[in-house]
């Protein structure tokens, strides 16, 4: 659960648990939708959890139990590789959260249950070279699991803000209960906080990431189709003028119904949606890491709010936003996966407009987070090698 970066001070010390705060945003103006402040609650990246099994078998006596034994952790070794090489649990995948891994194999106990009961226990020695044993049989098995039909098409992108980026903390204490000091040692209150992880690091959440992503494409999209008209091979020819080419609710799409039910439905979405995901479709873009590489200074920025009617500022509207300038992030998307339902000619579809919506990224950049309109969260995109 890399992803799953908890706000400093959030963290409850008795499940490991935190907070994650949200606004909804409005589709049709891509600005935070009234009255639709939430959170979630989720598990902060690194934690670890116990897995306690047990395997029932029929041992045998003599030799024969020695190749028993190793036919059950042949069976578990099957069984276990999956999560050595990581598997999804929970909501939020596409953003990368949810990834769990086995660490490691610390203890391999084999006990023989007989009419009398349990036989004695293995000692801590025989424990632990069973473990290693078992643990090795996991790794030779990894490299066979998740076979794929088509394997996915992974980028990596640095994202870097030169000037100053936050996502809002509507969680944050209030100004006035702890001014800080700037470099003249005058107080200053700060009425706007951003996001940031118990070291100061930034937070930027792959669900915003994501949403920058889709938002960007339909655009693109919405442009191709008025400059070529009905020519433009990325909209289906049902989908007339008037629908818009992300309707991510299927609310337009079928006249009967708001969700995919079979692989020809597929061909009456753009690659927007089959890329993004609609009811009944989870998109093909995922957040597979989301990471801080580099988390900038803070800076405190003081503002005036301006009179809608005078022009002038307003009297006692005196306000300031903390922020970072020149933080950097590294993201990992993985684009497709092993679902066979796609024709090869939407597959085609989908890679040539993800291609063009690369392009645009790297050369106009994307605008992430709190305040874009006055200069805020301003990225520019570059493609980085997977080292």
């Amino acid at each position: 659960m890399t992803n799953a970066v908890a706000p400093a001070g959030r963290i409850r010390p008795d499940d490991g648990t935190f907070g994650r705060p949200a606004t909804a945003i409005d589709r049709d103006t891509g600005a935070a939708a009234d009255n639709k402040l939430f959170a979630q609650r989720a598990v902060a990246a690194g934690a670890g959890f116990d897995l306690h099994g047990r395997l029932l078998c029929t041992l045998g006596e003599g030799a024969a139990q020695r190749e028993t034994v190793d036919a059950a952790l042949d069976r578990l070794a099957v069984v276990l590789a999956p999560l050595a090489a990581g598997i999804e649990i929970g909501k939020g995948t596409r953003h990368g959260y949810g990834r769990l891994r086995l660490a490691a194999v610390t203890s391999v106990a084999v006990r023989c249950f007989g009419p009398d009961g349990y036989g004695p226990a293995d000692g801590d020695a025989a424990k632990s070279n069973a473990a290693r044993d078992l643990q090795q049989r996991i790794e030779a098995r990894r490299p066979a699991t998740s076979p794929r039909a088509r394997p996915a098409t992974r980028r990596r992108l640095v994202l870097d803000a030169p000037g100053p980026f936050l996502i809002l903390d509507p969680a944050a204490p209030e100004a006035s209960a702890a001014p800080a000091e700037d470099a003249d040692g005058a107080e200053v209150h700060i009425n706007v906080r951003g996001l940031a992880g118990a070291d100061g690091t930034p937070v930027l959440w792959p669900s915003s990431l994501l949403g920058a992503l889709r938002s960007r494409a339909a655009w693109l999209l919405e442009i191709d189709r008025l400059r070529r008209g009905d020519g433009c091979p990325f909209v289906p020819d049902r989908r007339k003028k008037g629908i818009r080419v992300d309707d991510r609710f299927l609310e337009c799409v079928f006249d009967d119904r708001r969700s995919i039910l079979g692989p020809g439905d597929l061909e009456y979405l753009t690659p927007v949606e089959r890329l993004f995901g609609v009811p009944g479709w989870r998109g093909l873009v995922t957040v597979e890491r989301l990471a801080c590489v580099d988390r900038g200074q803070p800076r405190s920025r003081t503002s005036l709010a301006i009179d809608r009617l005078t022009g002038g500022g307003k009297h006692g509207a005196l306000f300031t936003v903390e922020a970072v300038e020149g933080c950097r992030f590294e993201v990992d998307l993985a684009i497709g996966d092993a679902r066979e339902a796609r024709s090869a000619a939407l597959e085609t579809l989908d890679d040539d407009f993800f291609a063009h919506l690369e392009a645009d990224l790297l050369k106009n950049g994307l605008m992430l987070g709190h305040g874009a309109a006055r200069g805020y969260g301003w990225f520019t995109v570059a493609k980085a090698s997977r080292g």
